[in-house]
C-alpha cells in the first residue's frame, strides 16, 4: 500500500519541477543570450538586405549617366512671340527633341549623392516643319527652328544658364 502512494506523490513532485523549469525559462540568463543573439542575427539579416538595396539603388542612379534624351516638347512653347506660325492652326502641335534633362540624370557621386546637374555642353538649332491650311484651303508650310542639345555634362549650377531655345521662322 505504501508504494501505491508514494507513486502518485513523486509523480506529483516530478510535474511540479517540470512547470517550474519551464516557467523560468524564458527569464534565466542562458535564453536571454539566445534571444539576443536571434534578435541580433534577424536584424543583421534586415541591415544586410536594406545595404543590398541601397547598393542596387545607387548603381541604377549611375547607369542614368547624364546624355540627352528624347523630350516630347508643344510646339507654341518653342515658337518666338513673333512668330507668324502661332495665328495658324498648324500640325504636329508638339516635336521631339534631344535635352539634357535633370530629372532623366544623375550626376552624383557612386555613394548616391547628387552634386552637379546635367546640363547641354553642345548645342545646335534644329529645323521643323509645319503644315497649315490657308484661308483658300490649300495646305502650305511653316519652317522654325529650335535648340537641340547634341551633348552634356555634369556641372554645377552656377557654371550654366539656361536658355529659352524659342527659334525663329519663315513660312512658304
Amino acid at each position: 500500500m505504501k508504494a501505491m502512494v508514494i507513486l502518485p506523490l513523486v509523480y506529483l513532485a516530478l510535474l511540479a519541477t517540470v512547470q517550474a523549469v519551464s516557467s523560468e525559462a524564458p527569464t534565466s540568463p542562458v535564453s536571454n543570450e539566445v534571444a539576443h543573439q536571434t534578435v541580433s542575427g534577424s536584424q543583421r539579416n534586415k541591415n544586410q538586405a536594406s545595404e543590398k538595396a541601397v547598393q542596387k539603388q545607387v548603381r541604377q542612379l549611375m547607369k542614368m549617366k547624364c546624355r540627352p534624351v528624347r523630350q516630347k516638347v508643344a510646339v507654341r512653347e518653342v515658337l518666338s512671340p513673333e512668330n507668324d506660325l502661332l495665328d495658324k492652326t498648324f500640325l504636329p502641335h508638339v516635336i521631339v527633341v534631344r535635352r539634357c534633362l535633370d530629372l532623366c540624370s544623375y550626376c552624383g557621386s557612386d555613394l548616391g549623392r547628387e552634386v552637379d546637374r546635367c546640363q547641354p555642353t553642345k548645342t545646335k538649332k534644329k529645323r521643323f516643319s509645319l503644315y497649315y491650311y490657308d484661308a483658300n484651303g490649300q495646305k502650305r508650310y511653316g519652317h522654325f527652328r529650335t535648340e537641340e542639345h547634341r551633348r552634356c555634362g555634369c556641372l554645377s549650377p552656377a557654371a550654366h544658364t539656361a536658355d529659352s531655345g524659342a527659334g525663329s521662322s519663315s513660312t512658304k
